[in-house]
């Protein structure tokens, strides 16, 4: 990443999504499904 502010936040989400037992993958940017550097899919368990 080209901003260290964006770098800190990606991080505390990674971290936040590890914390409640997530996967966090990384992935060039060239195979993202998105140009803003994130992406999620959100899935939850009944």
């Amino acid at each position: 990443m080209d901003n260290p502010k964006n770098d800190d936040v990606f991080d505390d989400l990674a971290e936040l999504v590890l914390y409640a037992k997530g996967n966090v993958l990384v992935l060039n940017k060239e195979i993202m499904p998105t140009d803003t550097g994130i992406a999620a899919i959100f899935r939850y368990k009944e």
